[in-house]
């Protein structure tokens, strides 16, 4: 499967903070049929601001997901959206999602959720910028300290 790897599930990121779980469904159900989607954060409160929302689609045929990734940069609503494959084809759970969007701590669709990170763990990652301008920095405290 080109791009896919054989994954059904596809990530969606960068959506209008006013989307529906239906609206997504309806958007991404062009491309197959669909197993199974989950649109986050769930609960929308007006105490806590959402300035983006992030949606895992799981389809019926891995085929679905190359197809799915042309949705890439279209406009939904007032954002264009980006569409990545999930290695490993594990839809994460509501917090892990969020986390992993909050601490910048992945390129989406990139991380596998059954494989342990390869960098030493004072190395992370963080996006920077705003939308559309951010950049993925990767930041070790030692080489810092050394310049």
């Amino acid at each position: 499967m080109a791009g896919g790897s054989g994954t059904k599930v596809v990530q969606i990121t960068n959506i209008a903070p006013q989307a529906t779980k239906d609206q997504m469904q309806t958007f991404l159900g062009m491309v197959g049929k669909i197993d199974e989607i989950r649109l986050y954060p769930t609960i929308r409160d007006v105490s806590c601001p959402v300035v983006s929302r992030i949606c895992y689609v799981k389809y019926f045929e891995s085929s679905c997901v190359a197809v799915a990734q042309h949705l890439t940069n279209t406009v939904f609503i007032d954002r264009a959206v980006i569409v990545i494959p999930v290695q490993g084809g594990v839809i994460p759970d509501e917090y892990k999602a969020l986390e992993m969007a909050a601490n910048g701590t992945l390129v989406p669709g990139l991380h596998s959720f059954n494989v342990p990170s390869k960098l030493p763990p004072e190395v992370v990652n963080r996006i920077d910028g705003m939308i559309p301008n951010q950049v993925v920095k990767t930041i070790d405290p030692k080489l810092e300290e050394n310049g």
